[in-house]
């Protein structure tokens, strides 16, 4: 019986660590946003998909040097002549002593012929190909920069998530204090009701304020948990999440002043535009000529018994050409082809100069409104504090009964309008931080 007794205990106790450890392994941790952005580099559905494409734009331009590259192909075959066709002679050709215009029935050739050779091309001269080369180098660093680009983009929806919920959680744990707080406040008044100090209006205000407080928590409790779910399903995963970091003011001693590198949208347009320009140097080299080279090697064996060699006839064959093309008159299309790229390339000058302007005012407006911002929150911190601090005065002068329930609740609605000023700075700093964060990040 003690056996069968310590038999459970064991059970029951792996069955506990079994269960810790799939719950253990069911959450993910991150104590940082860079863990956040490393954890995207590799899982993130939009950064993979641009890792692919620069793959595929890679493969396109080892594909568009191959076609300068000489093309030889080996070839066999075999005919079965089950009919040969008579052909007609001229008689006086065999028999100068025949009439005129008569014709005699030969049959030339054999049943059996087997042919195998090979052929080679080359284009020596192909300035569309030469051009086709470029186009497709560009489209390859193009590809790299989109996914530069496709970094940049969710880097700053990640941050936006990521330090959303930093500030809900600390929001919720403000939002928590003051519960705990408003609940001893209508406590106090429920009994000082009882005891007929105050009125029943006194009263429904503090349960008011009450159930304001006890919303305002649950609201902060409910955008948390969708804020998780809306960072789960950026980054993919299907287990809970866990921010370990706390959120708090990062500290920069100075207002930042400084340059940047290229803007992720400019040097896009930039690709764009050298993309452009190759193709209206590709479509220009269908005016030139095109020189080209080619061999051709046959060997055939006839004879009139299948697969019989020792009687065929061998008949090799060998042929050596050149060819060039001179565009004479094909029409007007080239010449449309290349007035629209070269339309295509103004529009691309114009709007890389267009984004070259914007790029550079929003990142002064970015430094200018993170400066605003970690002032403005450093403001609000020690008001934060100062009126935290008159608030915990004005709470032991109530608990004293110095000071009524409508003066004391008053002093808490100030408290909590301050705190929501906090918060609102708070946040549009983080907004700055990061987006100064990710814009100095080396792509």
């Amino acid at each position: 019986m003690v056996d069968t007794m310590e038999n459970i205990l064991k059970s029951i106790a792996v069955l506990f660590l079994l269960c810790i450890a799939l719950e253990t392994k069911a959450q993910v941790n991150f104590s940082s946003l860079e863990e956040v952005l490393r954890y995207a580099d590799e899982h993130e559905i939009s950064i993979r998909s641009a890792g692919l494409q620069e793959k595929i734009y890679t493969s396109e331009s080892r594909k568009s040097k191959m076609a300068l590259l000489p093309s030889v192909n080996a070839q066999a075959g075999y005919n079965d002549n089950i009919t040969l066709q008579p052909t007609l002679v001229p008689s006086d050709f065999l028999n100068p002593s025949a009439s005129s215009g008569t014709y005699q029935e030969f049959t030339f050739g054999r049943k059996y012929v087997y042919t195998t050779g090979f052929t080679a091309n080359w284009d020596i001269l192909d300035f569309q190909k030469w051009f086709a080369v470029k186009t497709a180098k560009s489209q390859q660093e193009k590809g790299s920069i989109q996914r530069m680009y496709t970094r940049y983009s969710v880097y700053n929806l990640l941050a936006n998530t990521y330090y959303s919920i930093l500030l809900s959680e600390k929001s919720l744990e403000i939002q928590s204090q003051n519960y705990l707080i408003m609940q001893r406040i209508y406590k106090n008044a429920e009994n000082k009701y009882k005891a007929g100090i105050i009125s029943q209006e006194a009263l429904n205000r503090a349960h008011i304020q009450l159930l304001q407080v006890k919303n305002n928590k649950e609201a902060v409790s409910h955008s948390l948990q969708e804020l998780y779910n809306d960072l789960q399903s950026q980054l993919g995963i299907e287990d809970a999440l866990n921010m370990t970091e706390e959120l708090t003011y990062f500290g920069q001693d100075n207002d930042i002043e400084g340059s940047f590198t290229e803007h992720p949208e400019v040097v896009l347009q930039q690709a764009e535009l050298k993309i452009t320009s190759s193709k209206l140097q590709e479509a220009r080299a269908a005016q030139f000529p095109s020189l080209s080279i080619g061999y051709q090697y046959n060997y055939s064996w006839a004879t009139d018994s299948f697969m019989e060699f020792q009687n065929a006839n061998e008949l090799p064959q060998q042929i050596l050409g050149l060819k060039l093309t001179v565009p004479i008159l094909n029409g007007s299309t080239v010449h449309e082809q290349i007035r629209q790229m070269k339309i295509s390339q103004e529009q691309q000058k114009i709007t890389l100069e267009a984004q070259k302007l914007k790029s550079g005012k929003e990142d002064e407006n970015l430094i200018l409104a993170f400066n605003s911002s970690k002032e403005e929150l450093e403001n609000r911190e020690e008001i934060v504090s100062l009126q935290s601090t008159n608030d915990r005065h004005t709470d032991n002068q109530y608990e004293s009964g110095i000071i009524s329930l409508e003066e004391r609740l008053d002093r808490f609605q100030d408290l909590l309008n301050v705190q929501n000023d906090y918060l609102q700075s708070f946040g549009n700093y983080c907004l700055n931080y990061y987006k100064l964060y990710i814009r100095n990040l080396n792509y």
